[in-house]
């Protein structure tokens, strides 16, 4: 089932982030379950907050991601009105979610802005996002503060590519 309340990403790295986001908002206020996300070409692992590594069809639903997850940990079920609003209070975890969002919702600036830039992974590492976009054979490092609410940050990460490339 599609959520109309969900952002449309770009390919299917954007399509797993906004999907994630419905998994992620529906558990209780502060409880992470997904500290980590890996790109491959047609599809994606999720690294748990439980240590495990959840491979992921690159174009999963929402029900898909939270049936895979929900074995491996308890989880909530899915609140398909959970993003009518953003987290009210923005901390570590709200931003996270947030991220996801975001990244779901401005992907394709990446690749407008430097063709064929993309996502390769996406790490929480306590206040600190650590994303990966790549460019044919060659990766950029990124960091993001998880202490203020982003604002795309796509198109942040590909001036900062092109930044880098001069």
């Amino acid at each position: 089932m599609e959520h109309s309340n969900l952002p449309r990403g770009a390919t299917f790295r954007g399509n797993l982030l906004s999907r994630l986001t419905l998994v992620e908002r529906s558990q209780p206020e502060g409880v992470a379950i997904v500290e980590g996300i890996e790109f491959a070409e047609d599809s994606t692992t999720l690294l748990t907050t439980s240590g495990h590594r959840i491979r992921m069809p690159g174009w999963a639903t929402s029900e898909e991601i939270h049936e895979a997850l929900a074995a491996v940990m308890p989880l909530a079920p899915l609140d398909t009105d959970c993003w009518e609003r953003f987290p009210l209070d923005m901390t570590p975890w709200a931003i996270w979610l947030t991220l996801h969002y975001d990244l779901a919702s401005v992907e394709r600036h990446l690749d407008i802005n430097v063709p064929g830039l993309h996502l390769v992974e996406v790490h929480r590492e306590g206040e600190l996002a650590r994303i990966v976009t790549g460019l044919g054979e060659e990766r950029f490092r990124h960091e993001v503060p998880l202490t203020e609410q982003p604002l795309a940050i796509p198109v942040d990460l590909a001036f900062e590519v092109m930044r880098q490339r001069r």
